[in-house]
């Protein structure tokens, strides 16, 4: 998920408003109708940032047609499963594969344009299943054997570039973790939202999220309060407060 910091943007409409339509398609590779509305869109989008207080913009792998279909292909075939599940047993696999639709779901909510972005699904998918196998063995340490299981026995399915984000996501859920790339430290504390709200039972259908509320709110139906700790990180790499009901 490329991140965008607001400053940055500006800069990048400071300079392609500097320049006429055709020089701007050669100077951003755009086709020429592009270059024609870039500056009044960013300009838009500029403003609705400065609006909601955003500071920092997760960019879409993809376009809004190609979104479209690739939700009309998953819900045809759907995704195939990890073989990381079947290292479960039944009652840890169903409570990882809730844990995997939790998150899912909050990507979702939270990231309409990258519902079905699978260079985000699949890391996230195999994170949560190592977290789970790490839990298995140990729970305290569940994010650090987790990593160590997916390095032994990597998911082919996964791209080597989808797999070192999944082991950075797990590392982010070391409360010790070094500072993460910003997609890493998005994912992380998704992640770690969604193993919480899965051990409370809350299933995925049961999730809304409210992207125009102050802070932006996660409706749940919770047992019992979440941990503050627990949002924080989340909250952070959003850029903006989240409050979980």
């Amino acid at each position: 998920l490329p991140a965008l910091a607001v400053p940055h943007l500006l800069a990048l409409v400071r300079r392609a408003a500097a320049l006429p339509p055709r020089a701007r398609a050669r100077a951003f590779a755009l086709r020429p109708d592009r270059a024609t509305v870039l500056v009044p869109a960013a300009l838009i989008i500029l403003e609705l940032c400065h609006l909601f207080k955003v500071r920092r913009l997760w960019v879409p792998g993809t376009g809004l047609r190609d979104a479209l279909a690739m939700q009309q292909l998953t819900a045809i075939g759907g995704s195939p499963p990890s073989p990381l599940a079947a290292l479960l047993p039944p009652a840890a696999a169903r409570q990882a594969t809730r844990t995997v639709h939790v998150a899912q779901r909050l990507l979702a909510g939270l990231f309409v344009l990258h519902r079905r972005h699978a260079p985000a699904q699949q890391p996230l998918q195999a994170a949560a299943l190592a977290w789970h196998l790490g839990a298995l063995l140990q729970p305290a340490r569940a994010a650090v054997l987790g990593a160590a299981l997916l390095r032994a026995r990597p998911d082919p399915m996964l791209t080597p570039a989808a797999r070192r984000l999944a082991l950075q996501v797990l590392a982010g859920l070391d409360d010790d973790a070094a500072e993460l790339a910003p997609s890493a430290a998005l994912l992380a504390g998704l992640l770690r939202l969604a193993i919480a709200l899965s051990a409370q039972g809350v299933e995925p259908q049961g999730l809304d999220v409210d992207l125009l509320a102050s802070p932006i709110v996660v409706r749940a139906a919770l047992r019992r309060p979440l941990p503050a700790a627990l949002t924080a990180p989340l909250s952070r790499a959003l850029g903006r407060r989240l409050q979980v009901q």
